[in-house]
Parts: C-alpha cells; sequence; structure tokens
C-alpha cells in the first residue's frame, strides 16, 4: 500500500508585529482584531527595502508585519507553490505584565503545479449548501469528529478537544470545537420519501446523519445531474465553544450543532 505524501508546511514568525504601520495603525490592535473575529488569512505583498527584496505580511484589517530578512529568499523562491497561507496568532505578557500579541505565518505548499492548480481550479468554482434536518445526537457529532480527526493531518489548536481549558487559557485563542470542517458524505435520493439522505461516509463508516427538505429537490437534482461536481461533503457548525475578547473574558458555552450539505461544482 502506497504511503499518503507528506504535505510540506513551513512555519514563519513574523517580524515588527509591534511596530505601527506608515499610516500610523497599530499592527497590535490589527492582530487582536484578526483573532478576536477569527481571522487567520494572510497575504504577501512584495517590496524594496534599502535596495533589497522584502515581503510584508498583510491581512484584511492591515500589514501586521513582514517576513524575517532571512527568510524572504527562500519564500520567494518558493512563492509558485504556495497552497495556503493562515496565521497563528497567540499572546504573552511582558516584564511590565503588558499583553503582546505575535503571530506565526503557516504556509502549506504543493507537491506539483499541478495540484496548485486544482486547488485554483476548486476556488474559481461555485458551492451550494442545503440545511440538514439532523436525526442524530450530538453525541454522535462529537463521535464522528473525534474519529475523523485521527486520520486528518490537524493541529491541536484546529478543535477544541485537542486542547485542555489550562492550555485554551495560556493562548488566549478563539477556538470553535467544529467550524467549517467539511466531512465526505454520501446523498442518496429516498425513492418512499422523496428527499435527499445524507450520511456520513469515511474509513467505512456509513452513518446516517438526516434529510435535506423535499422543497430542495429540483435545485439538488440540478447539481447532481447537469454540473461537473468537484467535491460535496457535510460541514458541521456549532458545538463546545470558547472565545476571546479585548477584556480577557474567557467565554465558554456549549451549542447545539447544525449540518449543512455543502456541494461545490463548475
Amino acid at each position: 500500500m502506497n504511503k499518503k505524501a507528506k504535505k510540506e508546511v513551513k512555519t514563519i514568525r513574523i517580524a515588527g508585529v509591534t511596530f505601527n504601520n506608515d499610516d500610523g495603525t497599530s499592527r497590535q490592535k490589527i492582530l487582536a482584531e484578526c483573532l478576536t473575529n477569527g481571522k487567520n488569512k494572510a497575504k504577501f505583498i512584495k517590496y524594496n527595502f534599502d535596495g533589497e527584496k522584502a515581503i510584508r505580511v498583510i491581512t484584511e484589517y492591515g500589514v501586521i508585519g513582514n517576513i524575517p530578512r532571512e527568510e524572504v529568499q527562500n519564500v520567494l523562491s518558493k512563492v509558485d507553490l504556495m497552497k495556503d497561507i493562515t496565521m497563528d496568532i497567540k499572546t504573552f505578557k511582558n516584564d511590565s505584565g503588558k499583553k503582546i500579541f505575535y503571530c506565526d505565518l503557516i504556509i502549506e505548499y504543493a507537491s506539483s503545479k499541478k495540484e496548485l492548480k486544482i486547488k485554483k481550479i476548486q476556488d474559481k468554482s461555485k458551492a451550494s449548501t442545503f440545511p440538514i434536518v439532523m436525526e442524530c445526537r450530538n453525541s454522535d457529532c462529537d463521535k464522528l469528529i473525534e474519529y475523523s480527526i485521527k486520520y486528518k493531518e490537524l493541529n491541536k489548536n484546529d478543535l477544541y478537544n485537542g486542547l485542555s481549558n489550562y492550555e485554551i487559557k495560556l493562548n488566549y485563542s478563539k477556538v470553535y470545537e467544529c467550524n467549517d470542517y467539511v466531512f465526505p458524505c454520501d446523498i442518496l435520493f429516498n425513492e418512499d420519501k422523496k428527499y435527499y439522505e445524507v450520511f456520513y461516509k469515511e474509513h467505512n463508516k456509513n452513518i446516517y446523519l438526516g434529510y435535506i427538505k423535499s422543497k430542495y429537490n429540483k435545485v439538488l437534482n440540478n447539481i447532481i445531474n447537469n454540473k461537473n461536481i468537484i467535491n460535496g461533503g457535510i460541514l458541521f457548525m456549532g458545538g463546545k465553544y470558547i472565545e476571546y475578547d479585548y477584556t480577557d473574558k474567557m467565554c465558554k458555552g456549549e451549542d447545539d450543532y447544525s449540518i449543512t450539505l455543502r456541494i461545490r461544482y463548475e
């Protein structure tokens, strides 16, 4: 049996996060805003500094720092294979007790330009979502998530049940147990009940989760029969969660899961 190729991931600590930007905005406040609002995507902007190549790191709220000088050439040499760039924002308290935000960039590289091309096609494709009437218990969802992540390359920070409460408090991070994480599924039409049923399907498991109301049949039929489906899955939302806000208050709660069906197609 062929082993799955290990994906290449590089982690880089962003430099200059305590400085202000040229327009006077605080990079620390921008990092805090990203963390509070659950924003973890970043982009690069290349520029010249004192005659040398440099790279700024920018979020939707503004610039948060630079790629360290010693890493610039390495990053630029593989820019054509960059698949995804995410931020891991954390805090510590300095000697004066002030909270300081810092950030690691996690760069995932594609194994080939072909793989990257497929991802770009997926990014440009359309996606439709349909609410699922759940007929499974929340405890069943917990088990499915727990079972599935054993086979996924996830960091502990990706899901709440990978962190202890103590670790969460240390990180002051916003973490959902399951948020925008897609699981593979089967969509089967029930001829007797005249609606589509959704089954979780992975690693020889096929578990009934719920159904999609018949009012969506026409739209679903059109997608399934007339579109080039790229991928599809069930999207779990909710569950246990904690949040961080500017007042250092840790909010713990428990929401019921909701599930939607998401199909991506051209």
